[in-house]
């Protein structure tokens, strides 16, 4: 059964948009850390790392356009159904940043190893849905994950404004 039809371009454009939203709030004046756009660089595309930030210690980060700030997050679990696995297993990201595009507001889930665990434990307890393009050429599945299910300290929810001060 499909839980959601799209198209394949307006996936991508929503993606685009989030990753965008992200580099603005990179590029903020009181943004203390350097960091890197990695998105073109075919070594980084392929662990799914969007950027890089040099922080105390450096990190990476995969950024998901797919919250609606309604404390729930929507997890990849095959990116091609039968054929490919999702990000949740691909990604060598150590945060997963899942932003809302309407109002910037961001949840940074920590990829390690508590997570992964957490993961294989608990993952059936919420129901496989299945997303689809409209001609059927690309199927996937995901899970939604309330963020109250999330072990303790293994997320935050951070702000920002989408729309430049003008000035």
């Amino acid at each position: 059964m499909i839980n959601h039809r799209t198209t394949w371009e307006k996936s991508l454009s929503k993606g685009k948009i989030g990753e965008e939203l992200f580099l603005n709030w990179l590029q903020q004046d009181y943004w203390e850390w350097d960091w890197e756009d990695v998105r073109s660089d075919p070594e980084y595309r392929r662990k799914d790392i969007d950027f890089v930030v040099f922080g105390y210690e450096p990190f990476t980060v995969d950024v998901k356009a797919s919250y609606r700030g309604d404390g729930i997050i929507v997890i990849e679990e095959q990116s091609v159904v039968g054929k490919r696995s999702g990000w949740v297993y691909t990604s060598e990201a150590d945060f997963f940043v899942f932003i809302n595009i309407e109002n910037g507001e961001m949840v940074w889930l920590q990829n390690d190893d508590e997570f992964k665990e957490w993961w294989e434990a608990n993952k059936n307890k919420y129901p496989e849905r299945f997303n689809s393009t409209n001609n059927g050429q690309w199927k996937s599945s995901y899970r939604k994950i309330p963020l109250n299910d999330l072990p303790a300290g293994q997320y935050e929810i951070r702000r920002f404004s989408t729309h430049k001060e003008k000035g």
